[in-house]
C-alpha cells in the first residue's frame, strides 16, 4: 500500500471548524433540574455547553460531496485545526490544470457568496485561491 498525493487549487473560501460549530446547553446529568450549578444528588454540573456541528458540516462527509451546494475540500489532520476550502476545485494528479479560458472569479465569488452568506459563513476577506495538499 502507498500514499498518494496529489494537489488541488480552491477558488473559494477558507472556513476554519471553529465557524462551522455551534455550542449548544444541555443537561449534565439525568437527575432533576434545579436553580444550583451543581447537581445535589451527584455533583454533576447542572447545565454543560458542548460543541456540535452545524447542520451543513454535519453532512459534510468527504471531498466527493458538497458543502451548501458547493465544491469543498477539508485540510488538517487535527479536527480542532481544520480548514474546510469550499468554491470551485481545480484536481491536479499528474501533470497540470490547463485552462482553455481563465476563470471568471467575479462570477464565482458571487455564487459563493450567495450560497454562504445566509448561512452566515460568507467573508470577504477569506475569498482567495488556495492549493491544498491531497495524501491518500
Amino acid at each position: 500500500m502507498s500514499t498518494l498525493y496529489s494537489a488541488a487549487t480552491v477558488i473559494g473560501i477558507a472556513i476554519p471548524r471553529k465557524d462551522l460549530m455551534k455550542t449548544i446547553k444541555k443537561r449534565g446529568c439525568g437527575h432533576e433540574a434545579r436553580l444550583a450549578k451543581h447537581c445535589s444528588e451527584c455533583g454533576k454540573p447542572m447545565w454543560v455547553e458542548e460543541e456540535t456541528p452545524s447542520p451543513e458540516y454535519e453532512g459534510f462527509i468527504t471531498v466527493d460531496e458538497k458543502f451548501c451546494g458547493l465544491d469543498a475540500i477539508a485540510e488538517g489532520y487535527d479536527p480542532e485545526d481544520l480548514i474546510l476550502y469550499v468554491g470551485i476545485i481545480y484536481e491536479v494528479e499528474q501533470g497540470s490544470v490547463v485552462f482553455n479560458q481563465a476563470p471568471n472569479i467575479e462570477e464565482i465569488k458571487a455564487k459563493i457568496e450567495k450560497a454562504l452568506a445566509p448561512k452566515g459563513l460568507w467573508n470577504i476577506d477569506r475569498f482567495g485561491i488556495y492549493t491544498v495538499c491531497c495524501i491518500s
